[in-house]
Formats: C-alpha cells, sequence, structure tokens
C-alpha cells in the first residue's frame, strides 16, 4: 500500500541497485484503488478516547501501525516505539509473530501475554510486567475475526477517516517499464476503466467479487463475501458493540490522476510518502535507516499519457472525494495542542516552527475525509480584547502558513479558524499559565 512505500522501496532499492545497478530501481507507476475502512485500529473501550497505556498487536511499519500511529499524533497522545517496553503514559505495541497480520489478531484472540521491561521518561525501571495486549491494528479479515472471536474492541481510527493513506501502489522495474512502454500504459488505462466500472456499476463489483473468490480460493468466503467486504458491513459482538467490517475503493483513471497531481491539484501521494517514511525513521532507525529521493521512487510519465489520452476521449472517469460544501460534521477524529511560536505580541510564525506545521500538512493530507478547525489560544496576560484579536490572527496565521503549503487543504470550506483568547484554558491549568498560548487542531468525520 502507498504508505507502506517508503520503508518497502529503501529495503528493495537498497538490494536492487547494490546488485543490478540504479536503471533496475523499483518506482510506482499508479493506482488502483484504496483501503476505506478494511484496515483499522481496535482497542478496549476504556481505550477508545485516550489511547495511553494501551498495548496493540500489529505488524511494526505496517500500515495497520501507521494508523495507530497518525491518529495517537493527531490526538496528542505520545508514542512508545521502543520494542520489548511498556509505559503507561503512551501508545504501546507489539509486534506480531513473523510479522503476520492474522498472527495479531491471534494475540488478542487467544489472550496470549507478552513480558515487557517498564519503561517511566525513557528509563528502565527495574520492574517487568507481563500482560495480554488491548488491542488490534490490522485489516480484513482480521477485523471479523476479532468481533465474531471474542468481541470486545472497538475501532479507534480507520482508513474510513485516512482515505489517502492507504492506496494500491503498482510497482514496477524501471528498466522493463521503460523498455516496455506501451504495455504498461495499456496496464494502467486497464485498470483505472476497471476501477471505473466497478465503482460505477453493481455488476462490474460482482463479477470482479466472483473472481477474488477464484484467486484468493478461501473456502471460507464466497463471492457475496468479497462483495459485501468491499462495500463493508456492520456486526455487532456479545457485548453489544457495533463495528464496520471491511471496506474498499477501486480508483478510475481519474481519481489515481487526482491523487498524483496530474489533474492541476497538490501532489497527495508525495505527502504521504514523506509523512509516513518521516515517522518510519524517527521510530526505528535501525530497520529504515533511509527512505529514497520521492522523485528516484515514482514515474507518473505512464500515468499522465494515458490520463490525457482519455480525458481528451472523455472516458477518464469519475473522481470520488468529498464535498466539504454539502457534508456534515461528525465525530472527532483529532484533537491536538500544538506550541507554535511566535515573535512577541506578533501574528507572525517563528521559522523554529516551520517543522512542526510542515508535519501537520502531512498528517492533513492523510485524513483527508476531515473538516479542520485550527483554534487560537491565549493566557490572561494582558488586555482581553487584545488577547483575543491576537489569538485570532495567530489560528489565521497557521491556516495561511497550511494552504500555502497545500492550497488543496482550504478547498470547499475544509479548513477554518478561530479565535478564542483567554476564554478556554487548558483544564486544571492556571489561566496565566504559559501552556495557555497555544494553536490547537480539530478534527471532525466528513458526513456526506
Amino acid at each position: 500500500m502507498g504508505d507502506g512505500g517508503p520503508a518497502y522501496l529503501a529495503g528493495l532499492n537498497e538490494r536492487i541497485i547494490k546488485d543490478f545497478g540504479p536503471e533496475y530501481v523499483a518506482e510506482v507507476v499508479t493506482f488502483t484503488g484504496a483501503s476505506f475502512g478494511e484496515d483499522k485500529w481496535m482497542l478496549k473501550s476504556k481505550y477508545l478516547k485516550d489511547a495511553r497505556g494501551s498495548l496493540t498487536a500489529t505488524v511494526i511499519l505496517d500500515g495497520d501501525f501507521n494508523i495507530a500511529v497518525i491518529k495517537s499524533q493527531l490526538m496528542g497522545w505520545p508514542l512508545n516505539y521502543a520494542s520489548g517496553t511498556y509505559d503507561r503514559a503512551k501508545v504501546n505495541f507489539v509486534d506480531a509473530p513473523n510479522g503476520d497480520y492474522i498472527e495479531a489478531g491471534k494475540m488478542y484472540l487467544t489472550g496470549a501475554k507478552v513480558t515487557l521491561k517498564i519503561v517511566e521518561n525513557g528509563k528502565y525501571t527495574g520492574k517487568d510486567t507481563t500482560m495480554s495486549v488491548s488491542g488490534v491494528a490490522s485489516w480484513f479479515p482480521v477485523d471479523q475475526q476479532l468481533v465474531q472471536g471474542k468481541g470486545g474492541l472497538m475501532t479507534v481510527a480507520s482508513t474510513k477517516d485516512f482515505g489517502a493513506q492507504m492506496a494500491c501502489a503498482i510497482v514496477m522495474i524501471k528498466k522493463w517499464a521503460d523498455d516496455n512502454r506501451p504495455l504498461v500504459e495499456k496496464m494502467i488505462e486497464a485498470f483505472g476503466k476497471a476501477g471505473d466500472q466497478i465503482k460505477s456499476h453493481d455488476e462490474s463489483l460482482k463479477f470482479a467479487s466472483m473472481v477474488s473468490e477464484v484467486v484468493f480460493a478461501d473456502k471460507e468466503k464466497s463471492a457475496d463475501d468479497w462483495y459485501n467486504a468491499y462495500k463493508s458491513f456492520d456486526l455487532t459482538d456479545d457485548d453489544g458493540n457495533v463495528v464496520n467490517i471491511g471496506g474498499s475503493r477501486a480508483f478510475s483513471l481519474a481519481d489515481a490522476a487526482t491523487y498524483v497531481g496530474i489533474t492541476g491539484g497538490s501532489d497527495k501521494y508525495k505527502q504521504i510518502y514523506t509523512t509516513f517514511g518521516s515517522i518510519d525513521m524517527e521510530a526505528y532507525p535501525e530497520r529504515v535507516s533511509k527512505v529514497y529521493d520521492y522523485a528516484i521512487v515514482t514515474d507518473w510519465s505512464f500515468l499522465r499519457a494515458v490520463y490525457n489520452r482519455n480525458k481528451s476521449a472523455g472516458t477518464e472517469g469519475s473522481i470520488s472525494k468529498v464535498d466539504f460544501t454539502s457534508a456534515q460534521k461528525g465525530s472527532v477524529v483529532g484533537d491536538a495542542s500544538y506550541s507554535i511560536q511566535f515573535n512577541t505580541g506578533s501574528a507572525v510564525i517563528k521559522p523554529e516552527s516551520y517543522q512542526v506545521l510542515d508535519k501537520i500538512v502531512g498528517q492533513l493530507n492523510v485524513a483527508d475525509n476531515t473538516f479542520v478547525e485550527i483554534g487560537g489560544h491565549t493566557d490572561d496576560v494582558g488586555d482581553f480584547a487584545i488577547n483575543l484579536t491576537l489569538s485570532e490572527k495567530r489560528a489565521q496565521s497557521v491556516k495561511d502558513y497550511l494552504t500555502a503549503k497545500d492550497p488543496d487543504l482550504n478547498s470547499s470550506k475544509r479548513m477554518n479558524s478561530k479565535g478564542y483568547g483567554e476564554t478556554l484554558p487548558i483544564p486544571g491549568s492556571a489561566p496565566s499559565d504559559g501552556r495557555n498560548r497555544r494553536v490547537e487542531i480539530k478534527l471532525f468525520k466528513a458526513k456526506q
């Protein structure tokens, strides 16, 4: 999937370039669809509003792990990446046996115990704990197995919240693709037109489901099961918890071209690649010491040629996107506070905050199915009216920075800003506490 590209392509290309040379580099040439709910992070209900202290079984560096990371960042929950440790004040992970997403689910279903070193403030306390996992980050059919086999878990976040995260990438060897350009373009055209048929006609989706039954040869999954998994459906566990299962979407040529910026908007995948590449290197530098430059591992010339031909003929297909002018605000997807530095008494952002804001741009691109609200806040030092005006200007400055980096973020009434002055101090803090000088960014699910 697209978000796994930085780590996957780094490891693969390191070996390819060493053995065969740079002309054989593996590169992404198009996308055929995306996960839209089938990948999710599920936890016990006590952790839904605050996942600190939880322990999640997952495949480290996989897309489902990434869902938990992005959700935690958007909520302001600190993350513990140190393998074999447990921090009560952070979100914790344990790697599934054999790097198998099915095994991640089994850890919860069987009540498997793991022994971890207890850490506080980054230091080993000298004590260990033996515990079961409190949740799973995985994908279909593990979500179905968890609900039917044991229950007790609810969805914290999924690719329905983060619709741009996990697009299905088509990876090819550069030399082969260049030497076989007509064939590659025919393949891309076939992918896109098939995707548009699946989007537009239920009979096409049913036919694709019959193909899935044959290809996957899973005795427990009929064509109807694959059809329902694509559309998504609700299951209720023995505790009455309702969990939405599955969920995918196919891309037309227009969808794929829009995703990578060919149609004139921003290159969403570049933001995805940069965001998760940074996460990979920060979290596990021993496993991902570097990621390749985006321009080296992508080539949109094939897709661009196919799209332009079909655009001229009117056969590029439809584009699936949220209409924020008609959508309604749903549940909270993100609610984090950021310490953005400004010049004293001014709304001018200091350069040292640019890195934080650039990171936020990436996060907002991942969570593309959300409304964004930027709130400026101050302490109560000084005049009330001046503080209110300053908070409004600072919130607007943040919005201006984000939209300058990616104009698409400001399209169709998705993003707005507001100043609150000193009226909403951090709960439990004194009004004069300097921590109240902050910018909060809240994300709300867009409901069509």
